[in-house]
């Protein structure tokens, strides 16, 4: 009898030994799908799915009873617009076993979608297979939320591009009237006042009628000297890049004065310790000739002030006027309805080296326009 119970205890232990792996691997596979830390679903050669873990039940919104019923098959859970995709890749995993990881949407019971990250592989001869689903919306979510960003960036850049274009030609005309109504009117007057002194130097009107003649053309180049030197300043100020915004600032504040015959004082503060990028040091002196020109065009100010300073990291520009004042809000709208530029033109240059363009301004109290760039 011992004999014999060894021997049947030595032909069954063979057997029972891949057994008992079998079941504590299946134990452990088993652990690892209730686990939740990804979803796992098994199907059938049919395309039903037969069981699940609960990360799988939650993410669908299915019971296990239904599943083992056989109540839910991958294309329940697939979007008529991705049902193609779904057909080739089981064709793929009935010639190979495998479906290889790719995305896609899938409805859960409520009728709400949600993108998956799908792949699976074949687990018998039958055609049975198990899969594994990540739910990724809300990565999905993130990438189309910065390519929406991008995209909005992106308009907001070429639009940006467009207006500027626009600033510039319009900038061009405007130099173009000054010079054809100004200097052009003014030419016109010194050669007749040439002709007139040429006349009057080969007759007998006299010396002072001739030297009265002469000085007063002497004016008038003087005069137009200075609105040339005004025009070449506003188009390229060889200051700004040569010696630097502080004395770029100065001189165009003074001339700026002198022409308008508005009183104008400046003050500058850290310029000359902490220099200025010249990115930011073009864009501080462009709002500050914007802002000066808009005080001549509307503000009928008697007095203006101008402040720069540099504390670590930034640039601050101020230009306060006594003048007229005006409501903010309301001439924003309609100069951004009218595509006219102005306040908008200083806010967009600001913005191209990451600053900003705050106005303050009531009516009849003047206006104050702050500026604020990164340095």
């Amino acid at each position: 009898m011992a004999n014999r119970t060894d021997q049947e205890s030595g032909l069954r232990s063979p057997t029972k030994r891949p057994e008992a792996a079998l079941i504590a691997t299946e134990e452990r596979f088993r652990s690892v799908a209730e686990s939740g830390v990804v979803a796992i679903a098994f199907f059938d050669a049919s395309g039903a799915i037969r069981d699940a873990n609960d990360a799988f039940l939650e993410m669908v919104g299915y019971t296990r009873d239904e599943l083992r019923a056989g109540q839910v098959r991958w294309d329940r859970l697939t979007p008529p617009e991705w049902m193609q995709r779904t057909r080739d890749a089981v064709a793929k995993y009935q010639r190979t076993g495998r479906i290889d990881p790719y995305e896609k949407e899938y409805f859960r019971r409520n009728g709400e979608r949600f993108w998956g990250l799908f792949a699976g592989r074949r687990v018998d001869s039958t055609g049975a297979g198990v899969a594994i689903v990540l739910d990724i919306t809300d990565q999905k979510r993130a990438v189309e939320t910065v390519e929406r960003l991008v995209r909005q960036r992106t308009a907001e850049r070429d639009a940006l591009r467009l207006q500027l274009t626009q600033a510039e030609e319009s900038e061009r005309r405007r130099l173009a009237r000054e010079l054809h109504d100004q200097l052009g009117q003014e030419l016109t007057a010194l050669r007749l006042g040439l002709d007139e002194a040429a006349r009057l130097a080969t007759t007998a009107e006299g010396d002072d009628a001739l030297t009265t003649r002469l000085s007063q053309l002497a004016t008038l180049a003087d005069r137009m000297t200075t609105g040339v030197r005004a025009l070449a300043l506003e188009l390229h100020p060889p200051e700004l890049y040569d010696v630097g915004l502080e004395a770029a600032l100065e001189t165009y504040v003074r001339e700026w004065s002198d022409r308008y015959a508005i009183a104008a004082e400046i003050t500058t503060t850290g310029l000359r310790e902490r220099p200025v990028p010249p990115d930011v040091a073009s864009a501080v002196y462009r709002i500050a000739q914007e802002a000066l020109t808009n005080v001549v065009k509307h503000s009928g100010a008697t007095h203006v002030s101008v402040i720069v300073d540099k504390p670590d990291g930034h640039v601050n520009l101020i230009v306060e006027d006594n003048g007229s004042g005006f409501d903010v809000e309301g001439t924003l709208a309609r100069a951004n309805a009218e595509r006219r530029l102005g306040i908008a033109g200083m806010r967009e240059r600001a913005a191209l080296v990451g600053g900003s363009v705050t106005v303050e301004s009531t009516p009849r109290r003047g206006t104050t326009v702050y500026v604020r760039l990164p340095a």
